[in-house]
């Protein structure tokens, strides 16, 4: 027996799994600090070779190995669960457990449901009231042979159990099935990290429309605080984002815990859509047990760098690239990458101190410039800009107005830039965007290529955008599958991404990975050409849900910059 690791979802769960290994519980509740619930013992996971591990268990569980015995453990956590601390504003609150039975490689579940309830308004008393819902195998379980581990966390759903959705149901490529999905995020509590500037509105408003209780993290002089009163988000955390990350990391984690405290509403995911909070994110839904990438992809897909070395490493195709971390270096880099090249941090946003060089003069040049302009980045809602001399307005082209470093907001959260930079060969050919969405056990569920060309050398600058592509269908095809394999060889297996790419005269080449949905008029154009709101697929996939976006193949939209 094996644990099935707890993702909080709008009602904590237990969920104890047969595998015939080892037995264990790994409970998530709106009482984070709770570790004493009679008769449910956390254990680490099984070390190799182990033996008479199921005795050992057993003596500490004081529970036979058996159908019933976890059956039984499954009521002592419902009852646990279901102590929550009194406060005459707590809401009355359901737990339930879950038993399920994983065979081989496949998900075939028994699933016996336990629930408990316990009132604590003012005035009423408190009783239990337990009961069993079912004790046989519920014919509507969740199945699909290789079912992802995220559906684990679905299969803790309380809308899910109480509406008895199939899995085919719920990955259904219709109408019906994009608002299947689209209703089971009633309810649901999503944090996001970091608001962004004031046009990412329409995110907070459409989770609003879906009955989410939206959570915004972000500093407290954020034109988000207003959302609260507003009614459109549930409720917004203002924090100190001048600090350093872990600092804001471990000020999130308290605040997030005393939310959860407080209102007696549990969290079911975090996300952000802002490229430099994504690493923070990462931190925070490992810490709290919530779906997401692990940090070690989020950093691979933010270093540049670390993204080449994960293409090469897959057989991808690949760029003549050398790091750079001090002046000294310049002068052998050049001598590998050749003329003409491109610099550029290797983690930085907006394509900030991406340049086109054409001799030695010039990188040396653009060197100096690229280390200044990391040295005095400045954040506005979320975003790397740097200031014009005369206004705060942002301009690629402004000069640089030689002031403190200033750093908050979401590079606190992300850590300070790195001043090191790589060379990389130029890329002939059309840039694109290739959105993309992958959900565990479905693989890609949703790729649309852009065109972005001409980009206004030397910065490359984006002028304007055709959606769907112009190009053949066959160079789409390879630029798609070159950005779902690139996303996949940096070790993510869902979410939603914006992909940066050419297609050269040696074929398709990446620029790079943000593993975050596209900003600007990204989800406006998806929107209008398609139906496909990826900010909806961002809030299913938080929350462990399947992402399938039902595209309806509406129109075709051009847009550009004046």
């Amino acid at each position: 027996y094996s644990v099935v690791e707890c993702k909080r979802a709008a009602v904590p769960m237990v969920v104890l799994e047969n595998n015939n290994e080892w037995c264990g519980t790994k409970i998530s509740t709106t009482t984070p600090f709770r570790k004493d619930i009679p008769g449910i013992k956390a254990l680490p996971p099984p070390q190799q070779g182990k033996k008479n591990l199921k005795e050992e268990i057993t003596a500490k569980s004081n529970e036979p190995l058996t159908d019933d015995g976890l059956l039984k453990r499954a009521y002592s956590a419902a009852q646990g669960l279901s102590l929550r601390p009194a406060s005459s504003s707590m809401p009355a609150a359901t737990v339930s457990a879950v038993v399920s039975t994983r065979i081989g490689e496949g998900m075939k579940t028994n699933n016996v449901y336990a629930s408990a309830s316990r009132s604590t308004m003012a005035g009423e008393s408190s009783q239990d009231d337990l009961s069993i819902l079912s004790l046989s195998p519920r014919s509507s379980a969740v199945t699909k042979p290789k079912a992802p581990k995220s559906v684990e966390h679905v299969l803790h759903s309380h809308v899910l159990n109480a509406n008895e959705v199939s899995w085919e149901d719920l990955t259904a490529d219709s109408s019906q099935g994009q608002t299947l999905r689209e209703s089971l995020l009633a309810g649901t509590c999503i944090v996001f990290f970091n608001a962004g500037y004031q046009g990412k509105r329409f995110i907070y408003e459409k989770a609003h429309e879906l009955g989410v209780k939206a959570v915004i993290i972000d500093s407290p002089c954020s034109w988000a605080a207003s959302l609260a009163s507003e009614g459109v988000i549930s409720h917004f955390i203002g924090l100190d984002m001048s600090q350093d990350a872990d600092a804001i990391f471990e000020a999130s984690i308290e605040a997030l815990r005393n939310f959860e405290i407080t209102t007696g509403i549990a969290i079911d995911g975090i996300c952000t859509v802002i490229e430099l909070a994504v690493p923070m994110v990462a931190r925070l839904t490992e810490a709290l047990g919530l779906p997401g990438p692990g940090l070690h992809v989020v950093e691979a897909a933010r270093d540049k760098y670390k993204t080449r070395e994960a293409l090469e490493n897959h057989g991808l195709p690949r760029t003549t690239h050398v790091l750079i971390s001090s002046e000294e270096e310049i002068e052998a880099a050049a001598a590998v990458v050749g003329y003409p090249a491109v610099m550029k941090p290797v983690s930085g946003a907006a394509s900030l101190g991406v340049k086109k060089v054409n001799s030695h003069e010039e990188l040396l040049s653009v060197y100096r410039e690229t280390q200044q302009l990391l040295s005095e980045l400045v954040v506005s809602s979320g975003a790397l800009e740097r200031r014009n001399e005369h206004s705060d307005t942002v301009g690629l082209d402004s000069p640089l107005r030689l002031e403190p470093l200033v750093v908050q907001d979401a590079v606190a959260a992300s850590g300070r830039i790195p001043t090191v930079v790589m060379l990389e060969e130029y890329l002939d050919g059309q840039e694109v965007d290739v959105d993309v969405v992958l959900s565990p056990g479905l693989g890609c569920t949703f790729a649309a290529v852009t065109d972005n060309a001409p980009t206004k050398e030397p910065y490359f600058s984006e002028t304007w955008g055709v959606l769907p592509s112009a190009l053949p269908r066959d160079r789409c095809d390879e630029l798609v599958d070159l950005a779902v394999s690139s996303v996949k060889a940096l070790g993510f297996d869902s979410g939603v991404f914006h992909v940066e790419a050419k297609y050269t005269s040696r074929g398709p080449r990446l620029i790079e990975v943000n593993a975050r949905m596209g900003g600007g008029p990204v989800h406006l154009c998806h929107k209008v050409t398609s139906g496909v709101e990826l900010s909806v697929e961002v809030m299913l996939l938080a929350v462990g849900l399947p992402s399938r976006p039902y595209q309806r193949n509406l129109s075709v939209i051009g847009f550009g910059n004046i």
